[in-house]
């Protein structure tokens, strides 16, 4: 029987378009085909039902003020989210339905202090593109923080790295350490040097200079020592 019921209520919902769903409870014994007027109609009155279905009967699904449809779609127009659009809450609101491409006594009416959008169609693809937005704005707040934590994490590392080298850095045991002893490229100081440069002339000069303990010339002993 059960199963018969929802059948056909799914049936009803299927043959017109439902803007929403409302369960009202007939009664406080669950029984069936059992209805309390006084309980039925104060849940009607708590819903709002009867206010919804005379604006409905008006040719309108939504109807909300200027300043709170600024406030919730204001994101999907950059100038006017952003500050740079001037003006009353209805001039901000026909600026919004122009970004969206909605056409005024249309898809929308203006009223004297509230906003009137004709079918709920229109209304859910304002909702769209408002997720869609919002969704935009999380992924780019999101590559902001991962790029600004991952330099965070790289600066202090550094830091700390600097921090264990500072003032110890050593040279390694097998590294050369050998103390300045005089112009390798002008060995001029050097007396043997000077005479042999005095016998050649006196624009030869020494380009590099090195020193060795013996040193063979054609099977001869060098001079040097």
């Amino acid at each position: 029987m059960f199963k018969k019921q929802v059948v056909e209520l799914m049936n009803k919902l299927k043959a017109c378009v439902p803007h929403y769903i409302r369960c009202i409870k007939p009664n406080e014994d669950k029984t069936p085909n059992n209805f309390n007027n006084d309980n039925i109609r104060r849940q009607v009155r708590y819903l709002g039902l009867l206010e919804n279905v005379r604006v409905r009967r008006a040719g309108f699904a939504h109807r909300t003020t200027y300043e709170r449809f600024v406030r919730r779609y204001g994101v999907l127009d950059k100038n006017v989210w952003g500050g740079r659009s001037h003006g009353t809450p209805a001039q901000l609101c026909q600026q919004l339905m122009g970004t969206i491409g909605w056409t005024q006594n249309k898809e929308y009416v203006l009223g004297r202090t509230k906003l009137f959008i004709q079918a709920a169609t229109s209304l859910f693809t304002l909702e769209d593109l408002l997720e869609r937005k919002i969704n935009e704005a999380v992924i780019v707040a999101q590559k902001a923080w991962r790029r600004y934590a991952k330099r965070r994490y790289y600066l202090e590392m550094r830091a700390k790295a600097y921090d264990v080298v500072a003032s110890r850095k050593e040279r390694r045991r097998v590294s050369v350490s050998r103390n300045f002893a005089g112009d390798y490229l002008d060995f001029t100081y050097n007396k043997l040097v000077q005479g042999l440069l005095i016998g050649f002339g006196a624009h030869e000069r020494v380009l590099f200079a090195d020193t060795a303990r013996v040193a063979l010339l054609k099977g001869k002993k060098s001079m040097f020592a």
